[in-house]
């Protein structure tokens, strides 16, 4: 009896080890600290989480993602108005994945240029950092993207004869930035012609459409010619003009539409002329309808000559560009 109770306590010592081995066998693990992340924006407008953005602007995202359980793969996803595109992977091996040597850090450089199809969309990214646990981090950046300024036609320092000189041509067009001779603008380009330069007792230095009565004058005296415009050139186009209290540098400082718009301004160019123009005046003036409606400043450079046989006008010129 006694050696049945001791070979009784032997087994169950056994099995007590046995089912303690077992407990011990079945636990798993601890996973790792899940990862995190940071995202530097760099070459546009950011507050907090979103992008404002030109066209033509280009943004830098640097992704730094610190995975304890070791970095594994960024995954890309970009959006445009709600609807969800195709996701990028960027794992460890990738080529602009620089990995620190435990694997546990990864920075991931990553560029996208805005262009003319992003204007006006919601646009956004987001950025999702996996583990080898498969535990993830994420971050999402949304755009807005204005469209490009349009840049204002320039010619610089245009040089333009009075109606007695007969070196230099009086007829304009600021289309081409041509200057053409009296004889070639009746004849041939009266039609692409937006003003003229005269002088007068009166007017002095005067930039004029070819509609206008005391340009018609000076030019008929000057030729010789009954009526040299009015009656005789084949298209006189109405363009209208007025004075500005622009400065110079006020003028130099404009580089696209939107800023000729403004400094153009809200009332509407309606003369025929500007007169008793001198070095650093600046003045608007808008196409004829056949021409386009276009609006452009003008700055005087310089006014030159002692008679009629030398009378000169410099000018820069600044116009709305044709649409395509």
């Amino acid at each position: 009896m006694k050696k049945l109770f001791r070979n009784l306590l032997f087994f169950s010592a056994i099995g007590s080890v046995a089912i303690l081995a077992s407990c011990g066998g079945d636990e798993e693990e601890p996973l790792p600290a899940a990862p995190s992340m940071e995202v530097e924006v760099e070459g546009v407008e950011v507050t907090g989480a979103a992008i404002s953005a030109v066209e033509g602007e280009t943004v830098t995202f640097t992704v730094t993602v610190t995975a304890p359980g070791v970095f594994n793969t960024l995954n890309v996803t970009p959006s445009v108005d709600g609807v969800a595109g195709t996701s990028t992977p960027y794992p460890r091996t990738a080529s602009n994945v620089t990995l620190s040597e435990e694997g546990t850090v990864a920075v991931i450089g990553l560029t996208y240029t805005f262009d003319a199809d992003d204007v006006d969309k919601d646009l956004s990214w987001t950025f999702e950092g996996v583990d080898d646990s498969n535990q993830t981090t994420e971050k999402t950046f949304t755009a807005t993207v204005e469209a490009a300024p349009v840049e204002v036609v320039v010619y610089t320092e245009t040089l333009i004869g009075g109606q007695s000189n007969a070196t230099l041509g009086s007829f304009y067009d600021a289309e081409e930035n041509k200057v053409y001779k009296y004889a070639e603008t009746r004849d041939t380009h009266s039609a692409s012609v937006d003003f003229l330069f005269f002088y007068g007792d009166t007017n002095k230095y005067a930039i004029a459409a070819m509609d206008d009565a005391d340009a018609n004058t000076a030019f008929s005296s000057a030729l010789n010619v009954t009526n040299a415009l009015s009656a005789i050139m084949p298209t006189k186009n109405a363009t209208k003009f007025k004075v500005t209290a622009l400065t110079a540098a006020q003028f130099d400082a404009i580089g696209d539409v939107d800023a000729l718009a403004s400094a153009y301004g809200e009332v509407a160019a309606d003369a025929s002329k500007v007169n008793n123009l001198e070095a650093g005046k600046v003045f608007a003036f808008v196409q004829a309808s056949a021409r386009g409606s276009k609006k452009g400043l003008v700055k005087v450079v310089k006014t030159d000559g002692t008679s009629g046989t030398n009378r000169s006008i410099t000018v820069t010129v600044k116009i709305e560009p044709s649409e395509d």
